[in-house]
């Protein structure tokens, strides 16, 4: 008879298409979207991993408290990605990207696809965004390029961000970013990124410098 694996709870936080933690605000009591700068924030959710087609969330603190955020049900759409709708309403929760405010619209689109990630992802993408955490290198000449960094709403490209003249999409690369959370410091390690445009593999050495708590 064949064995299946029970899914594990993880605690995940959910990224915007350019790169923003939804996370919450106490002094506004309220969730907000905020620039990824490689600290856990409150505003995760307890979820079965891998994520389930649906499920009903509830936000906690980093210390283990409920937050009061109104019920939202997380439903599956593609490529890991989720829509966050209203409980009870044909409402989904969208961003602004010219501000740190979310609100809710009748359809899905782009700005209403979210990332759910887990805290081994983030130190990932904390490792190619920090350059006081790493420096990374052209695998094949050694040469130093600059670290990941989301590409502008004006680009258009939801979920892209650029190291050096290579344009990665983060959704092609979870596994990639979450293998780099076993890092050690001190430790170099060679990685590998499915370039956006032409699906072609582009190959990385990082060096570990530190790593966050």
């Amino acid at each position: 008879m064949m064995q299946h694996s029970s899914p594990f709870f993880e605690r995940v936080w959910f990224l915007d298409c350019f790169g923003h933690i939804i996370g919450y605000a106490p002094s506004q009591g309220r969730l907000i979207r905020t620039p990824f700068q490689g600290t856990l924030t409150n505003g995760f959710v307890p979820s079965p991993f891998p994520i389930p087609l649906e499920a009903e969330l509830t936000w906690w603190t980093l210390y283990g408290e409920q937050l009061p955020i109104e019920p939202l049900i997380m439903k599956k759409i593609r490529r890991g990605l989720v829509k966050l709708q209203k409980k009870g309403a044909q409402e989904f929760l969208s961003i602004n990207p010219r501000s740190d405010d979310l609100g809710f619209v009748n359809a899905v689109n782009a700005w209403e696809q979210f990332l759910p990630v887990t805290e081994q992802i983030l130190q990932g993408l904390s490792l190619i965004s920090d350059p006081d955490m790493s420096t990374i290198c052209e695998a094949t000449s050694a040469q130093h390029v600059g670290h990941f960094s989301f590409l502008p709403p004006s680009e258009n490209k939801p979920g892209c961000g650029r190291i050096g003249d290579h344009i990665i999409n983060i959704y092609n690369n979870l596994s990639s970013l979450s293998a780099l959370s076993s890092i050690q410091e001190g430790e170099m390690r060679t990685i590998s990124l499915t370039n956006d445009e032409d699906n072609a593999i582009s190959h990385f050495t990082l060096s570990c410098r530190s790593v966050k708590p």
